[in-house]
């Protein structure tokens, strides 16, 4: 049993490479007048499977983020008491649906497409940020 489940990431890395490479040939062919070259200049990196990975990653290792900038974004707008109370729970809520968008981001990240994230902002870092910057 355990060597069938070896095989799933296995299959997964086989499978996120090929559209790699499916991808930059697409590009080669679409954007180049000569075949041998490929114009790297016009692939963008946020549209590329490596961004929806990247970003599943990132948020799969930040989701707890979004409880202290919730926190502080309640306190700071209602009451301190709210915000440990109220704001916890929105954070915490938060948090999870952060997590489970890294989680998908990270087994879609060979479908199209690669520069939408699912909650805004792509990341719980900026979102953490954005909570921040308005008192310092």
């Amino acid at each position: 049993m355990k060597k069938n489940i070896l095989w799933i990431p296995c299959l997964m890395l086989g499978i996120f490479f090929m559209a790699i490479n499916v991808y930059a040939d697409n590009q080669r062919y679409t954007n180049s007048e000569d075949e041998d070259t490929v114009q790297v200049d016009e692939i963008s990196y946020s549209n590329t499977p490596l961004n929806k990975l990247e970003r599943g990653i990132i948020n799969g290792a930040t989701f707890w983020a979004e409880v202290p900038a919730k926190v502080f974004k309640v306190s700071k707008e209602q009451d301190p008491v709210l915000g440990l109370t109220l704001g916890t729970v929105e954070g915490t809520f938060n948090g999870i649906l952060r997590g489970l968008t890294a989680i998908f981001d990270v087994v879609t990240c060979i479908i199209p497409p690669y520069n939408k994230p699912l909650m805004e902002p792509g990341y719980a870092l900026t979102s953490a940020d954005r909570a921040l910057e308005d008192d310092f």
